[in-house]
């Protein structure tokens, strides 16, 4: 989004913004990608149960690997938004060096 008051202050002001935007968005990147490996984890479990339990071990190994799968497209967009936010910043960080 293009800003129309160049300033530095409102550089600065923007700047920071970004900053804060981009420790968010990495937590929850990170928590995203936590909850995905768990369910990854509880899916590779359920095919195990699957060997000695049959369906219920099946049920929960796909449950949980689209749970996983939720996750992991999840953590893509988030990886993309980070990306977008550090092009971002760093083309704020370049005007001010101007």
């Amino acid at each position: 989004m293009p800003h129309r008051d160049l300033t530095p202050d409102a550089l600065d002001d923007r700047l920071r913004t970004i900053e804060r935007a981009i420790a968010l968005k990495q937590f929850e990147c990170d928590c995203v990608e936590a909850l995905g490996h768990h369910h990854l984890e509880r899916a590779d479990l359920g095919w195990v149960l699957s060997i000695v339990a049959g369906t219920a071990g099946t049920l929960t190994a796909v449950t949980e690997g689209k749970r996983y799968s939720q996750h992991s497209e999840r953590a893509s967009t988030l990886h993309d938004e980070l990306a977008a936010l550090r092009a971002e910043k760093e083309a704020i960080e370049a005007m001010l060096m101007i």
